[in-house]
């Protein structure tokens, strides 16, 4: 192409417009376009993902190991003063309502608790001794089915703490409220009685001559269901048995 023919070629092009429609149509195009939205991403998703960028990264996979530890390890002291902590963590991270685990200690805590508030509330609430005695009746009645569901190595314990908790009932309130010779009654004695007698006769090299025979006093007391009067005798032998 020769110099003149460039020449006039420019001179055409200047008188080149734009369409006017172009202005419209492109604002409508950029108008009507629809943006695509990232998906939303659970924490599960999210928790994967992390998983997955640390392991394929070894400087991140330890990273990220650490402080895994780290927040183990506040869990756990978090739970150590607080024992409901791991059961919250739990629940919390699975979105389901997760039910603590009594331990058998903690469930023996809450029936001998409930049972002496039982007590406690029929001395306030009854008028004369005659009724006292007969809602105490009603408690000690529930108290037994409690101490048969008992497993055997609390059973001492539960009746222990019934027979004691009534008799400072008595004390305070300067009344009988518990017939000692009721069969619902002696079933408590005979457990202590049984528990004491085997814990004495596992002792037996180290106690004297006089705690003996009051050991084997209580043995026959027990051997013709006098249960009571057996823990009676049994409670006579001084702590310094051992001595």
């Amino acid at each position: 192409m020769s110099e003149y023919e460039i020449i006039k070629k420019l001179e055409s092009m200047k008188k080149v417009e734009p369409n006017a429609d172009w202005a419209s149509f492109a604002k409508k195009t950029i108008v009507s376009k629809t943006f695509e939205t990232e998906p939303a991403v659970g924490l599960k998703e999210s928790a994967l993902h992390l998983f997955g960028v640390a392991f394929n990264r070894p400087k991140m996979a330890f990273a990220y190991s650490l402080l895994i530890c780290v927040l183990f390890g506040a869990v756990v002291v978090v739970n150590s003063s607080y024992s409901g902590g791991l059961t919250q963590l739990a629940s919390v991270l699975t979105g389901v309502k997760v039910e603590k685990v009594q331990t058998p200690e903690e469930r023996l805590l809450a029936v001998i608790r409930a049972t002496e508030s039982e007590l406690d509330k029929v001395v306030a609430e009854s008028k004369d001794i005659k009724g006292e005695k007969i809602e105490t009746k009603k408690v000690l009645a529930d108290a037994s089915e409690k101490l048969r569901s008992l497993p055997a190595e609390q059973k001492a314990k539960f009746a222990g703490t019934v027979v004691a908790k009534v008799k400072t009932l008595e004390k305070n309130s300067n009344a009988v409220i518990m017939d000692e010779k009721e069969p619902l009654v002696q079933e408590f004695y005979q457990v202590i009685a049984e528990n004491e007698i085997k814990e004495l006769e596992n002792n037996a090299k180290n106690l004297t001559d006089q705690q003996k025979v009051i050991l084997n006093k209580a043995k026959d007391f027990f051997a013709l269901k006098k249960y009571s009067d057996a823990v009676e005798e049994l409670y006579k032998i001084q702590p310094s048995a051992g001595k």
